[in-house]
């Protein structure tokens, strides 16, 4: 029983520590295009998209830090645009690392 409790606590982790991997190496980047994509069209998703960028960074800042120092561009962008993203956040306006994104973000919606 002890034998099998162990085999089931490390198969979790195995596959916790693979699903992070995962996030960092293949969602992290589409979602890096995704958000140029975002931008380049003004598109009002942009804000949610960054929160949700946000948190995936947050949450997995070490394993993020280690697996795209590969790509330190990638990974300074990231950090700017949490960091951005936080500022605005804290004060009360809508989120954006574009100002010109943000204007039409805070424009009224038809």
């Amino acid at each position: 029983s002890n034998v099998r409790t162990n085999v089931a606590s490390a198969k979790g982790k195995l596959l916790s520590s693979l699903s992070r991997r995962h996030m960092i190496e293949i969602i992290l980047p589409i979602l890096c295009n995704l958000k140029s994509i975002l931008q380049d069209s003004c598109s009002p998703l942009l804000k949610d998209l960054m929160q949700y960028m946000t948190e995936i960074f947050r949450s997995y800042k070490q394993e993020a830090k280690e697996l795209l120092a590969s790509d330190p561009t990638l990974l300074m962008e990231l950090e700017y645009d949490s960091r951005q993203f936080s500022k605005a956040r804290k004060r009360g306006g809508m989120a954006t690392p574009d100002r010109d994104v943000l204007e039409v973000l805070r424009s009224p919606r038809e």
